[in-house]
């Protein structure tokens, strides 16, 4: 076999455990052992190992892929894209999959330890998504469709504030209703001075 049909085959196999990792965490919860996804994934703990050598690493490489499909939304997205929509969308889809909601604040929490393998990952993100969100409402206030008094950086660090202080609240108490809970700080973090 070359070595691209088995760098092909890897990609397929890392794809199919990462699938098989995401059900385990709907049934498991987020402390869902690599035994229980080496079982699901058809792998010995040794075979899942050669793809992810650590749960940390496998769960952060959930959370990787979720943000890529997320990217690939938001670009398709383009111009259309209205950022509290967009993130209110999301925390319905977390609502709906609360594997993810588990994930990503199971993740964020163990980040907060620098040596963890998401610390880097997640402070990254965090900036990008800052900046991207920055620059998105400093295009709108030069279009005149954003007052020019709201400072970018504290709107766009808000909102993101707004949406991981809701993930944690509802994993305790399901009956809120995050989306509209975005929508609202959006709406308020966004409203024009009287």
């Amino acid at each position: 076999m070359t070595r691209t049909g088995t760098y092909a085959k890897g990609v397929v196999k890392r794809r199919e455990v990462l699938e098989a990792a995401m059900k385990v965490l709907v049934r498991d919860g987020y402390k869902a052992s690599l035994r229980a996804i080496a079982k699901e994934s058809g792998l010995s703990l040794t075979g899942l190992m050669h793809y992810f050598p650590s749960r940390d690493e496998l769960m952060l490489a959930m959370l990787r892929d979720i943000d890529d499909r997320v990217a690939e939304e938001l670009f398709e997205a383009g111009a259309a894209f209205r950022p509290g929509d967009y993130l209110a969308e999301v925390m319905a889809l977390n609502a709906s999959e609360p594997a993810r909601a588990h994930l990503y604040v199971g993740m964020l929490a163990e980040a907060a330890n620098p040596a963890h393998p998401a610390a880097e990952y997640m402070r990254e993100r965090y900036a990008r998504g800052v900046r991207v969100l920055a620059e998105w409402i400093r295009d709108r206030q030069a279009e005149g469709q954003l007052a020019s008094t709201l400072d970018p950086e504290f709107t766009a660090s808000a909102l993101f504030a707004t949406a991981d202080g809701i993930q944690v609240q509802w994993l305790q108490d399901r009956s809120i209703d995050m989306a509209a809970h975005v929508r609202r700080m959006w709406a308020l973090l966004t409203q024009r001075p009287s």
